[in-house]
């Protein structure tokens, strides 16, 4: 069963398992159509139906007081070989149009920190594009930092 992490009058944040499935699902959905992806409900079902199942990732979901999903933040456990230690990545952070600016994205991010402080995570970790000044802001109120001494590269293949 879902757990509640955060609530007040507004919003609930709740630890993400397969009770939730259809909800993420579509906000995930909805997230991937705003960075242009195609609306592939079967595939995101499926990838996200997987992460629940292998629980190789964190999922919250932010939903109103109606149930409905307002948002939601998936996150992924990786290792430090210098550190010898293990960090959250949060690879994905995404509010619906209608709940922007009602302080979700803070909640959801407020609860990662949570989880990860809970965990002994070592550190939370991000990227997010150059030109997304609103979650820069975010992440930065939150005592995130921008790493300026290492480059990011991608290899497709």
């Amino acid at each position: 069963m879902a757990s509640k992490m955060g609530s007040d009058m507004n919003s609930q944040i709740i630890r993400a398992d397969s009770h939730e499935l259809v909800a993420v699902a579509q906000l995930f959905n909805e997230y991937r159509q705003y960075y242009e992806q195609g609306d592939d409900m079967a595939a995101v079902t499926a990838f996200i139906e997987q992460r629940l199942s292998r629980q190789d990732s964190i999922i919250l979901i932010a939903k109103n007081n109606k149930g409905e999903g307002l948002g939601f933040l998936q996150m992924y456990w990786q290792l430090s070989s210098l550190d010898m230690s293990e960090f959250l990545i949060i690879n994905d952070l995404f509010v619906t149009q209608s709940a922007r600016g009602q302080g979700v994205a803070r909640k959801l991010m407020a609860t990662a920190i949570e989880i990860g402080i809970n965990q002994g995570c070592k550190r939370l970790t991000l990227e997010t594009a150059s030109t997304n000044y609103k979650a820069q802001s975010l992440y930065e109120t939150l005592g995130f930092r921008r790493d300026n001494h290492y480059y990011h590269y991608q290899l497709d293949i």
